[in-house]
C-alpha cells in the first residue's frame, strides 16, 4: 500500500508539472486555454513547402526525436547496436532494449552534444527550396529545437521535423555509401521504412502508420506506402510521414486538456487522419 501511495503521489506531481508546462506552451503560441492545439507542414521530399499552419510553433515531441538522437550518438562515436536500434525505432525491444530505455540511455551518454549535431545538419531553420505563400518566411528566425528526454525540454516545431525528413531523404540511395556517416543515416532510414529488420506484428508504431495508410486508401487516394516517425503521450499525438517517397507530412498536436487517450478510434486519431487526408487532397 505504501508503494502504491508513493507512485500515486509521483503521478500527481508529474501531472501538475505537465499541466503547468502545457499552459506555458499555449501562452508561447498565443492560444487560449483548453483550445485544441496543432501545427503541420506538407511538402515534397526535396524540401518544397506546399501548405503549412503553425509550422514554427514548438510542441512536445514525445518519441519524435528518437532517430535524431540515434544519429547524434553515432556522430559522437557511440554507434548503437542493431538490437538497440530495433527497440528504439521499431518498438519491439524488451529490458535494456525497450524504446524509452534506449532513448534515456542515449541521452545520458551524449546529452548536450545533440545541440551540436542539430546545428551541423542545419534542420532548426527554414531550409525549404521554394516557400509557398501559405507559409511564413522563417529564414531569418532562430527557433529553438530540443530533444532532451523530458516533458519540458523535448520540443520541436513541425518545420524542424520536416527539415529532418528532407535531410534523411537526401541520402536515400539504393547502394551502400562508402562514407560511414552516410551509411548510418541510410541504416536509420531503412529501419524507419521497416526494411532493415522487416515488419513485425508487435511493432506498436507500425500499426499507427498502417492505419493512416488505410484511412487514405479508404478515401480513394492512390497512396501505396507510408513510413516515418510518430510520438504520443497523454493527449499528444504527432507524426512525421513520407508518402510514396514523394511527399512529407508532419503534424504535431496537443489536445491534452480534453482528450487524454490516443488509442485507435479516439478523437485525436481521427483528427490526425482527417487532417492528413484533407491536406493531401488540396495539394495533390
Amino acid at each position: 500500500m505504501k508503494l502504491i501511495m508513493e507512485n500515486w503521489r509521483k503521478f500527481l506531481t508529474l501531472e501538475k508539472s505537465r499541466d503547468y508546462i502545457r499552459k506555458q506552451d499555449m501562452k508561447s503560441r498565443g492560444s487560449k486555454e483548453n483550445e485544441d492545439q496543432f501545427g503541420y507542414i506538407f511538402g515534397t521530399v526535396d524540401g518544397e513547402k506546399l501548405e503549412a499552419f503553425n509550422e514554427a510553433d514548438s510542441f512536445y515531441g514525445a518519441s519524435m526525436p528518437k532517430p535524431i538522437l540515434a544519429l547524434a550518438a553515432s556522430k559522437a562515436k557511440r554507434r548503437i547496436s542493431d538490437e538497440k536500434i530495433k527497440g528504439l525505432l521499431n518498438y519491439v525491444g524488451y529490458g535494456n532494449n525497450d524504446s524509452n530505455r534506449v532513448f534515456s540511455y542515449l541521452h545520458s551518454k551524449i546529452g548536450k552534444k545533440t545541440k551540436k549535431y542539430i546545428a551541423t545538419i542545419n534542420i532548426a531553420y527554414d531550409i525549404s527550396s521554394s516557400p509557398s505563400e501559405k507559409s511564413r518566411d522563417l529564414g531569418s528566425s532562430d527557433p529553438t529545437m530540443d530533444i532532451i528526454n523530458s516533458w519540458s525540454r523535448n520540443k520541436q516545431t513541425p518545420l524542424q521535423f520536416f527539415n529532418f525528413l528532407v535531410f534523411l531523404k537526401n541520402f536515400d540511395y539504393y547502394e551502400s555509401h562508402p562514407d560511414p556517416e552516410i551509411r548510418e543515416i541510410q541504416r536509420i532510414l531503412s529501419v524507419m521504412k521497416r526494411e532493415y529488420f522487416g515488419r513485425n506484428k508487435n511493432d506498436r508504431e507500425l500499426k499507427g502508420l498502417d492505419s493512416i495508410l488505410t484511412s487514405m486508401q479508404n478515401e480513394g487516394l492512390p497512396v501505396q506506402s507510408i513510413y516515418g516517425k510518430g510520438g504520443r503521450d497523454a493527449g499528444v499525438l504527432n507524426y512525421g510521414i513520407i508518402i510514396d517517397d514523394q511527399y512529407i507530412m508532419v503534424i504535431y498536436t496537443d489536445m491534452s486538456s480534453k482528450h487524454s487517450s490516443t488509442n485507435p478510434g479516439t478523437k485525436i486519431r481521427k483528427f490526425i487522419h482527417d487532417k492528413i487526408i484533407d491536406v493531401y487532397k488540396r495539394n495533390i
